[in-house]
């Protein structure tokens, strides 16, 4: 199981920072609602003078309306960050923690087959197979363990070895 640590550390929340935070929330604050009556303003005029026939002269106060709403939620996103993230950290966190003790405890078993399989596949590369009874000897025997028979040609010509069903050298491609 993993145990997630409840650590509290205050050390980033220092004055400064408290005062940073404060800073963009007050602006958060001023610009968003200032920006959502400038972007209002703008709309109503612009409609009101489709109806009204005539050319709209607030509608300018639409595009920095959007402006003033995207200063404030930007400020506002920077003045609740650290309530957020805590907030979407503690939500998260147990949801993790159980998915990560599910898949160490459930798979367990899948797990070590797999390192078995590898484990193998390591060890049988350092063995030959007899061609005749199929038991593993090790890379250098010469001969079968279990049956007796040759595991391995010698080519006349440069003397590397071969197995024991090679009709040609690997090495040099003389007839065995």
């Amino acid at each position: 199981m993993i145990n997630i640590p409840n650590n509290n550390n205050n050390s980033i929340n220092d004055s400064k920072h408290e005062q940073t935070r404060k800073k963009f929330k007050i602006l958060a604050l001023i610009f968003f609602p200032l920006g959502a009556v400038l972007f209002i303003t703008g709309l109503i005029n612009f409609f009101m003078s489709m109806y009204s026939g005539t050319m709209p002269a607030l509608f300018w106060c639409a595009f920095l309306g959007i402006i003033f709403l995207g200063i404030g939620g930007t400020c506002a996103r920077f003045g609740f960050m650290r309530q957020v993230t805590t907030y979407v950290a503690s939500q998260t966190a147990p949801v993790t923690k159980d998915t990560i003790n599910y898949m160490s405890t459930n798979t367990a078993d899948s797990l070590a087959h797999t390192a078995s399989t590898i484990s193998n596949a390591i060890n049988n590369n350092n063995q030959i197979k007899c061609s005749n009874c199929g038991a593993l000897n090790d890379k250098e025997a010469k001969f079968c363990k279990n049956c007796g028979k040759q595991l391995t040609k010698i080519c006349p010509n440069c003397h590397a070895s071969n197995d024991s069903n090679a009709t040609y050298c690997d090495n040099c491609g003389t007839r065995l």
